[in-house]
């Protein structure tokens, strides 16, 4: 709309009548505040680029060698239900956010969400949900009981049916402050005193009495927290618990449980109107406000990293991950709106249409769902490509306990199963999926201490890795012949005490001497990579890679695409008498880019990689 403009040229034209620059200058007096003068200021507006109602404001003072420039993103939106056009610029309407997330206004809004849903998306997010068993334990809210009642811990009988709510939130740094443990269980049954509450377990409560709802479900009231048994057995039944559940309450902006559901600031005054008469035609109400963050229902990759640790804590910790793809409906309370997911629709109080779910939960819950009739190659292959999605963006969440990384995408895990039920689940990875074995760290960090999974699982280091992409007319080099685990408790798809693999493939002994920048083959110490530049390890500890001394590896030829070739960089831990099977444990993987001859050619003179044998990695 305006590029840089000094301000006093912008009221100058206001003046004389230009909506566009009333307009601009209006927002630079909302926004600048202190820092408005005339003078020397310049200011732009622009609408970006294929964003609804969303724009540019800029503004910079000049210094004696440069400019120092602020910029904001601005929402403007129509006050009026009509659709303005300023400029190129479309400007839609959009409801001003009133009250706080505790007002009856915005909570009628919310139960407006919940009534579409019910009446509307009955066939996919809530079938006969009068007709739900209750989880081993619920907390008992009572019937007509005021909203700071006390409650008590209900231990619910077999085929006892209700509707209750779950909520889905962090514990924070030092844990939770209330919790069910062998010690205070029975006072529990008997009554849970509502002061002595954290305040989101309270704001919880409120919620889901005035909902009508006789029962809760909070994890650190309903699991026994120092009993290991009920533990794994509980986590284990995580999938059910949420995606039986009413609605699940999600506490996206608490970073622990002081911190609570709703967010007491009113948010009239951040908000500003602007109401202009044009002449000859009716005037023109706009509203502007900062851009809200959507990330609860919009998860878009450029802005993740910086908004879960801003705005939205929760979305950060890995057992949140699953709790919201399970849900059939959760309810997020921000810190300046409310947000609504279900199965088949998402809203936000601001009314947002520029929500571009690229990596939005709906787009992934035919992962999890029923399987279809007719399965094939292609429909098989797509679900692994989508699971390994799923598990690039959870390797990236944060945990308290690094053992519980395979226990909190159990029950994901345990969905998938349902839908490909000629698969099966390995500690993380699916024996049929080609690209299995065929990830990388990302990020430079020890492996946990305790034991949390084999080494060629991605659970094994704990951190953010990413699959390498193969594509179907890739070709892939073995196969998972065989498998072993050993499970820590009733969960068969959660912690693991032992697991390993049995891989047929094309195995190598290598010398490996990063002094002299040379992987050596031991079957022909000739031959050599073409160009050590294309040689790319990426090893799963970082001292793997600072080898002082030669060290002997082996390479499992992993995949070939059009720019690279893939291998498991392997280390022994023993040979068998026999020497028909050996076994190691993989320390990395490793790319070799810019290979000008086919992968057969480079290897068919030194007859590299032209057996095949079955392995045992742990």
């Amino acid at each position: 709309m305006w590029g840089e403009t000094l301000l006093r040229d912008i009221r100058e034209s206001a003046g004389n009548g230009c909506v566009k620059c009333s307009l601009t200058y209006w927002i630079a007096s909302v926004m600048m505040k202190d820092d408005f003068r005339e003078s020397d200021r310049t200011v732009s507006l622009q609408n970006i680029h294929s964003k609804v109602n969303t724009f540019e404001f800029a503004w910079s003072r000049p210094r004696e060698y440069t400019s120092i420039k602020q910029r904001y993103r601005l929402i403007l939106f129509s006050r009026d239900d009509t659709t303005y056009m300023l400029g190129s610029a479309t400007i839609e309407p959009a409801p001003l956010l009133r009250g706080k997330t505790s007002s009856p206004a915005s909570w009628a809004i919310a139960r407006e969400w919940i009534a579409t849903c019910s009446n509307e998306h009955k066939a996919t997010c809530h079938p006969d949900s009068k007709s739900i068993q209750l989880p081993t334990r619920v907390l008992d809210l009572g019937l007509y009981q005021g909203s700071r009642a006390d409650t008590r811990l209900f231990e619910a009988p077999a085929g006892e049916f209700a509707q209750y709510v779950c909520l889905s939130h962090c514990w924070g740094p030092n844990g939770c402050a209330w919790s069910t443990t062998s010690f205070n269980l029975n006072q529990h049954k008997e009554c849970i005193q509502f002061d002595k509450l954290p305040r989101t377990f309270k704001d919880a409560i409120i919620f889901t009495r005035w909902l009508g709802i006789r029962f809760l479900w909070i994890d650190a009231l309903c699991i026994i927290q120092n009993d290991e048994a009920d533990w794994e057995r509980e986590s284990g039944a995580m999938a059910s618990i949420f995606e039986h559940s009413y609605l699940t309450l999600s506490a996206v902006k608490a970073e622990d449980g002081a911190d609570g559901l709703f967010m007491d600031i009113n948010r009239e005054a951040s908000q500003y109107e602007f109401n202009r008469q044009r002449a000859g035609s009716k005037s023109i109400c706009l509203g502007v406000r900062r851009v809200i963050p959507h990330l609860p229902i919009n998860l878009d990759p450029k802005e993740f990293e910086y908004q879960v640790h801003t705005n939205f804590p929760l979305m950060a910790r890995a057992w949140a991950f699953q709790e919201r793809f399970l849900s059939p409906r959760v309810l997020h309370f921000g810190k300046k709106e409310l947000y609504w997911e279900c199965r088949d629709a998402t809203y936000c109080e601001c009314g947002s249409k520029d929500l571009s779910q690229e990596f939005g939960r709906l787009s992934y819950l035919d992962l999890l769902g029923s399987a279809k009739a007719s399965r094939t190659l292609s429909f098989d292959s797509a679900r692994y490509v989508r699971w390994n999605r799923l598990v690039e963006r959870y390797s990236q969440l944060a945990l308290t306990f690094p053992t519980d990384r395979l226990p909190a995408i159990s029950s994901l895990a345990k969905k998938m199963s349902n839908v490909m039920p000629d698969s099966h689940y390995l500690a993380g990875i699916w024996q049929n999926d080609p690209a299995a074995l065929i990830w990388i760290k990302i990020r430079s960090h020890q492996l946990p201490r305790q034991y949390v999974a084999p080494s060629w699982s991605w659970a094994s280091v704990n951190k953010e890795i990413r699959y390498v992409d193969i594509g179907p007319n890739d070709r892939v080099f073995y196969t998972i012949v065989g498998s072993k685990s050993v499970p820590y408790g009733a969960d068969t798809t959660g912690r693991v005490v032992s697991a390993q693999i049995s891989v047929k493939g094309q195995v190598e002994l290598t010398q490996h001497n990063l002094l002299q920048k040379k992987w050596t083959f031991l079957k022909d110490p000739d031959f050599q990579f073409p160009t050590w530049s294309s040689v790319h390890p990426h090893w799963d500890q970082p001292h793997l890679g600072e080898f002082t001394d030669p060290v002997h590896l082996a390479l499992l030829r992993l995949a070939e695409t059009k720019t690279l070739n893939v291998f498991l960089i392997l280390e022994a831990v023993t040979v068998e008498v026999h020497h028909e099977s050996e076994t190691f444990r993989r320390v990395g993987l490793m790319e070799v880019r810019n290979i000008d001859k086919p992968d057969d050619q480079l290897f068919a003179k030194p007859n590299l990689f032209d057996r095949t044998k079955v392995i045992t990695i742990i």
